[in-house]
């Protein structure tokens, strides 16, 4: 069997257990109980020891298999979905070796219980929220977006566009799964009260035992106004909306700039950085001018995702009073708009800007 084929091989397993365990997260939507209740039931299945071990042996193959054959293809690559696939694949890889290690240790050296408790603590102690929040968004769009270029490979015989549709209706899914599993984990929803065994983890910033704090989410009265932490608390809340908008903002820049390099300016790129072939239609000083301005507007973009994550930290206050607030909504509908009008939707760019605009919406009204 070749390398792609016991890749693919252990990803069947994986791949199954990763659904059960996103369904897991998504019935924390109803309640805490109703999550803690079916992990119970999950558990009996792939905690039996023959399916543990054969799910930490996927877990080691897909690691090993991906990092290689993300190395060997790095420059035989061509068009997006290939580079899509690499990147999604290299997080994943990342993402289960932080992720198994973490409920490895959890279990056999702090001997806790790696429950819904367990991934929700890390929202709870300030700074590792900023860690936390894209970590597990990140790693959960890496699962639908890595399956959807799987199955853009096995449709090759389909049309172009079907097999552009498997790829963008899983990312489009992934997305909206990845934000609504971080801000449950993140007590946007409704008020998570962290057991303090899983609170000791994290050491606070200033010394102090992570114990002594606690989740409080936003908790919005029929008048509009935000409760504080419940008295006798040291709580951190973070207006999840704005950090979610400034994730999916950076994550928008860095694609754009990437896909731009792969798709456009390689081709235009004869030697050195800057590319200056422009094929007989540009001159040297056009194709430069280009190149600088399509990076700018990445540039631009991690400038509003890094306002965005300051307005979302607990220090920042009146945030939805903020004029410059409106005016990021504004620009972001209005970009969004051009890209839909000028590539006739074909481009996703707008997609993105929509769901920075929306979530930034959502943050300010919160």
């Amino acid at each position: 069997m070749t390398l792609r084929g016991i890749h693919r091989t252990s990803a069947i397993l994986l791949s199954a257990f990763a659904c059960l365990h996103i369904a897991n997260h998504l019935a924390s939507l109803s309640s805490v109980a109703a999550h803690i209740a079916f992990m119970d039931a999950a558990r009996s299945i792939y905690r039996h020891s023959v399916i543990e071990i054969a799910l930490l042996l996927s877990v080691v193959i897909q690691i090993a298999s991906g990092v290689r054959l993300v190395l060997r293809d790095w420059k035989q690559r061509r068009g997006a979905v290939p580079w899509i696939q690499a990147i999604s694949g290299g997080y994943l890889a990342f993402f289960l070796l932080v992720h198994v290690g973490a409920v490895l240790y959890g279990r056999a050296v702090l001997k806790l219980d790696t429950n819904f408790y367990f991934a929700a603590a890390g929202f709870s102690a300030p700074p590792f929220q900023l860690f936390f929040a894209p970590y597990y968004f990140l790693g959960v769009l890496a699962v639908f977006t890595h399956l959807g270029c799987a199955a853009y490979w096995r449709l090759h015989a389909s049309a172009r566009r079907v097999r552009s549709l498997v790829v963008a209706l899983p990312v489009l899914v992934g997305a909206v799964v990845s934000l609504l599993i971080v801000l449950v984990l993140s007590g946007t929803f409704r008020r998570v009260e962290i057991p303090a065994q899983y609170r000791a983890v994290y050491a606070r910033c200033d010394g102090r035992p992570a114990a002594m704090a606690s989740v409080v989410s936003p908790i919005v009265h029929r008048s509009g106004t935000r409760r504080g932490p419940a008295p006798g608390t040291d709580a951190a809340i973070m207006n999840w909306y704005f950090a979610s908008a400034g994730a999916l903002a950076f994550t928008v820049g860095l694609v754009h700039s990437v896909l731009g390099e792969r798709l456009i300016f390689q081709h235009l790129r004869k030697r050195g950085l800057v590319p200056t072939d422009g094929g007989g239609v540009l001159v040297e000083r056009n194709v430069r001018i280009l190149w600088a301005s399509w990076h700018v507007v990445t540039v631009l973009g991690w400038c509003m995702a890094y306002l965005l994550i300051c307005l979302s930290l607990p220090s920042s206050h009146n945030r939805g009073d903020l004029v410059f607030v409106r005016a990021l909504i504004v620009a972001l509908l209005a970009s969004s708009a051009l890209v839909l009008i000028g590539t006739k939707a074909r481009h996703p760019g707008w997609v993105g800007l929509l769901g920075v605009a929306i979530l930034t919406w959502l943050g300010r009204s919160a």
